[in-house]
């Protein structure tokens, strides 16, 4: 995100549904490794926008399977302000039918997540400082393989960071990170 490793150093994934994908500008792929984040085959950088938009206000409901719900609402000022929220969670419990053609219920199926990304941008004369931040909660069931059911085990997941960059401006449809 914005030139910043985003996975996690016990399993080296990263998980882009911490990404606030309502505010990516653009999304550099970059060829093979890179031994600084542990890439073997490639680098997936998510840019994310300088409130480079007009004014805004946006939001979203979503509702998918097994109960999905999901809410968002963004907003922004011309160049200098930007934030977004996003709730989105899961109502629990749902019922299937097992290979045997019996009624189940998938005990422990609830999740819940926050996401908040924000920032603000201060555009000088040859240079652009952004300040910005991302908080990110999880709260979700694990419930474990259908024939044997974990209905207490749970997931919880809290990240938060703050980060600046300067980008300076070399003429037109030229920049420097």
């Amino acid at each position: 995100l914005d030139g910043r490793v985003q996975n996690s150093s016990l399993t080296s994934q990263g998980d882009i549904s911490k990404i606030p994908l309502n505010d990516v500008a653009r999304i550099e792929i970059v060829r093979g490794g890179d031994y600084r984040s542990s890439a073997l085959a490639a680098t997936i950088n998510f840019i994310t926008s300088s409130g480079e938009n007009d004014d805004y206000v946006r939001s979203q409901a979503e509702r998918g399977s097994f109960g999905l719900e999901s809410y968002s609402l963004g907003m922004a000022t011309g160049k200098k302000i930007f934030f977004d929220a996003k709730e989105s969670f899961t109502r629990g419990d749902f019922k299937f039918i097992d290979p045997r053609d019996s009624l189940q219920t998938r005990q422990n199926n609830f999740s819940h997540d926050l996401n908040l990304f924000g920032g603000i941008s201060f555009p000088l004369r040859s240079v652009n400082f952004d300040l910005k931040g991302r908080y990110f909660r999880r709260n979700a069931g694990v419930p474990g393989p259908i024939f044997q059911l974990t209905p207490w085990a749970n997931s919880k997941g809290h990240e938060m960071e703050l980060y600046s960059t300067l980008q300076r401006r070399l003429g037109r449809g030229y920049g420097l990170h």
